[in-house]
């Protein structure tokens, strides 16, 4: 059994999440009809269909500031 099996799976998606875009007030969803993709205000992404395929870049911020 590999490492990642033995550990909570909770801590695994906390860590996933700590690595994405996920929570930044700059993040934008668009939902066109049959298509949903997600966007970065600032520019620094691309549209991704997945956000945990957006890497967290210097301008992450969240929403209490």
């Amino acid at each position: 059994m590999r490492l990642a099996e033995q550990r909570d799976p909770m801590i695994i998606v906390q860590e996933r999440q700590e690595r994405t875009c996920a929570g930044c007030r700059n993040l934008d969803r668009d939902y066109t009809p049959g298509f949903r993709k997600f966007t970065c205000r600032k520019g620094q992404q691309k549209a991704q269909q997945d956000v945990f395929n957006m890497i967290r870049c210097t301008k992450y911020r969240t929403g209490d500031r």
